[in-house]
């Protein structure tokens, strides 16, 4: 599945396998077969080359690979920071290829001083490994040695590299992890409050909680209102009344003729 995490991830993967294929290669050939077979074939001027290279992809790849899992940190840290947010940018395939491309040119040009440290020195044989064929004692070996460049002006392009290496691919990327997921477990842990918070629904307040009318309040209200509760003792006689009133306009209906046009007449 082509997604953007999934892109830096098969990045790093093809750094470290790089990284892992170059290593594999040089421990072969310099620990079983180099040192083991002292042969001039074996230490040739491609060897020598192939030597440098692996000096120059372990570090560019490592780093690399590195830098890559600082920026894939960035960009689940965006994406988890603009949850629920139909404005802003959307991170796709374009820039996740631009991340990839941006970190490798990045780590090329901060290894350019490491580029300038090596040079390819030619030897004798004999100083390099343990001959058991004396017909090649006198044979020349080619091995990486420190370049005169890296030497000069008190050693400025061999401390840079060792410097940029320190810092630019190590601390540095690990301050910027540590920062990253920092806040991204800040915004995970605020993705399970409000999860709780959700689950549990809104709360409601007990019973006990409601509170009675003040005295005071009763008070005013029933001088304001004095009519609106009359005494008890006066029902009675309020009802009997009623009942009175509405039994004679009864009789009177009943007893009176109905109008010419009234409803009643109309129904006889």
């Amino acid at each position: 599945m082509r997604t953007p995490v999934n892109l830096i991830l098969t990045a790093m993967a093809c750094c470290d396998t790089v990284v892992l294929f170059s290593n594999l290669v040089y421990t072969t050939h310099y620990t079983f077969v180099a040192f083991a077979n002292c042969h001039p074939r074996h230490w040739s001027y491609g060897w020598a080359m192939f030597l440098i290279a692996h000096a120059h992809l372990s570090l560019v790849g490592h780093s690399s690979s590195i830098w890559l899992s600082v920026m894939l940190a960035l960009i689940r840290y965006l994406t988890l920071r603009r949850r629920g947010k139909m404005t802003g940018i959307q991170i796709d395939l374009r820039h996740s290829y631009m991340a990839i491309a941006a970190v490798i040119l990045f780590v090329s040009l901060m290894n350019a001083p490491n580029f300038l440290t090596y040079k390819i020195s030619e030897l004798g044989l004999n100083e390099t490994c343990v001959i058991t064929d004396e017909s090649v004692r006198n044979a020349s070996a080619y091995v990486p040695d420190v370049s005169d460049l890296a030497m000069e002006a008190d050693c400025l392009v061999f401390r840079m590299a060792f410097w940029i290496s320190g810092t630019v691919f190590k601390v540095l990327p690990c301050l910027l992890l540590t920062l990253l997921v920092s806040l991204l477990t800040r915004i995970l842990n605020e993705i399970k409050a409000n999860r709780q918070r959700l689950l549990r629904g809104p709360s409601l307040e007990p019973a006990s909680s409601f509170n009675a009318p003040s005295q005071e309040w009763a008070g005013s209200a029933a001088s304001t209102f004095p009519s609106s509760n009359p005494p008890s003792n006066n029902n009675g006689m309020i009802t009997v009344a009623v009942e009175r009133e509405t039994c004679k306009y009864s009789q009177v209906l009943s007893l009176a003729p109905p109008q010419p046009g009234s409803r009643l007449n109309s129904l006889k």
